[in-house]
């Protein structure tokens, strides 16, 4: 077990592990600033109602992004594989335990025999980390969503790195090669990049299915599921896995907006700037909006009844809340643009 580890409770699986991997190379950062960092609030809704069972639907940016422009950003050099076969992929992730270093690791909930069955459905984008060996058939696991560190047998591990389905995670596992020692440029040029991306993808991407206008979308379509469906189960379904996406998938609550305004508050501390706690202020109403829009929907899903009039209310919410990411995101975007952005020097070679 390597000696700088630390168990890390984060809001978001790949922020947090994320968060871990670098401060035990040397570069503490918080999660709420890999969150933002890593530009990782986002929109997409596609126009289509059902992808693997539910509503095409994400609230955050394409797993695995996270950890990678963190990375690059931060001038991180970092290794991440996949595998073909399962042996291989399991033997390397030994060798790299044995030789102590830290290894994040792409699963599935469903496989991870430590997790209670209720929590345990088809989900292939789980990330924890690997930090050691509790024999030769057990693995220690640090799994950002829990309390403690666990333990997990090797026929678990396995099969939760090789599970087939939605976005199956190939064995995929990622760790740090070499990080520089932290400094307050560093950091600042990191969170402009990062804000800058965001800002723009969430305000000025053309496309209906990003952003702000993915929200309108979604709003639009969301008024006609109870006339589109037959059966007022299929519309209720809908609804719900929407509130799924956004409050149970590991989002930190309100579809990672909360996440995304506490990385906006230590933005504004470390630049010292006063409009980035305006705009976290604004955010975090945003998410308050978000929730109140699942909380609503929950009692609709409870009823029963997909009544039209019941979804143009929460629709309403999910159009304003559409309106106000566009107007917070399209001035953050004009300030941050003109910006400058510091320098990166070279790594230093990872602790």
């Amino acid at each position: 077990m390597p000696l700088k580890f630390q168990h890390q409770l984060a809001a978001h699986c790949e922020s947090g592990v994320t968060s871990c991997l670098l401060g035990a190379a040397g570069l503490p950062v918080s999660e709420a600033l890999v969150f933002g960092i890593g530009s990782g609030l986002f929109f997409v809704h596609l126009p289509m109602d059902k992808l693997f069972g539910g509503p095409t639907t994400s609230f955050r940016s394409v797993p695995g992004t996270i950890f990678k422009k963190a990375c690059k950003r931060l001038g991180v050099r970092y290794e991440m594989r996949t595998y073909r076969s399962e042996d291989k992929g399991m033997a390397d992730l030994a060798a790299l335990v044995e030789k102590g270093v830290l290894v994040g690791l792409q699963s599935s909930v469903y496989w991870l025999e430590y997790l209670p069955r209720r929590f345990r459905f088809p989900f292939n984008l789980h990330n924890v980390v690997a930090y050691g060996r509790a024999g030769p058939e057990t693995w220690k696991l640090s799994d950002p969503v829990l309390d403690e560190p666990v333990e997990c047998s090797d026929v678990s591990l396995r099969r939760a790195r090789f599970a087939k389905g939605a976005f199956p995670p190939k064995g995929r596992l990622y760790h740090v090669v070499e990080a520089p020692q932290p400094a307050p440029e560093l950091l600042r040029r990191a969170v402009l990049l990062g804000a800058r991306e965001t800002s723009h993808h969430m305000s000025s991407i053309p496309f209906s299915i990003f952003g702000w206008r993915a929200i309108h979308l979604l709003a639009k379509r969301m008024e006609r599921w109870p006339r589109r469906f037959k059966d007022p189960k299929d519309a209720l379904v809908q609804l719900a896995t929407i509130v799924r996406m956004q409050e149970e998938i590991g989002t930190g609550g309100a579809g990672f907006r909360y996440l995304g305004a506490a990385f906006l508050q230590e933005a504004g501390q470390l630049l010292g700037q006063s409009e980035w706690q305006l705009w976290s202020e604004q955010l975090t109403g945003i998410g308050d909006r978000w929730r109140e829009f699942a909380a609503r929907s929950a009692r609709i899903i409870k009823s029963g009844e997909a009544k039209a009039a019941d979804f143009k209310e929460v629709a309403e919410i999910v159009r304003e809340c559409g309106t106000r990411e566009r107007d917070l995101f399209a001035g953050m975007f004009e300030v941050v643009r003109k910006l400058p952005v510091p320098e990166l020097s070279q790594p230093t070679k990872a602790a």
